[in-house]
């Protein structure tokens, strides 16, 4: 687990579980593969990287989230956000969009990914 209370977080080329609690900063995972929990109240969340078929999370109260899945997933994918937008390239599969809350899934949905921002957007990238 990587902890951090201010200042930025960078990991780069990681495979395995990761799990990252942060408290103000930005968050950024670049070509990560595997299980990743990621947690930041103040800041943005930037991904890059493939999901493993388990349960994947990302969460911040302010900030935004930009996931750039690579490779082949099968996640069941649900986003949440109260101010802001929830944006999926392409369009998930037996998408469904109300309140702030968006679901779908990628490939046959067998692991799950969850977006959560209170204040931002999240775009979520194939």
């Amino acid at each position: 687990m990587l902890q951090g209370k201010t200042g930025l977080i960078d990991l780069r080329s990681v495979n395995g579980t990761v799990k990252v609690d942060s408290t103000t900063g930005p968050v950024t995972l670049e070509n990560v593969n595997g299980t990743v929990s990621v947690r930041n109240t103040t800041g943005p969340i930037k991904f890059s990287g493939s999901l493993s078929n388990g349960e994947n999370w990302f969460r911040t109260i302010t900030g935004t989230i930009d996931l750039a899945l690579t490779g082949t997933s099968d996640l069941t994918v649900e986003a949440y956000s109260r101010l802001g937008r929830v944006t999926c390239i392409p369009e998930l599969a037996d998408a469904r969009y109300e309140r702030g809350q968006y679901m779908g899934r990628i490939g046959s949905g067998t692991g799950k990914l969850i977006a959560e921002t209170k204040t931002g957007s999240i775009t979520i990238r194939q």
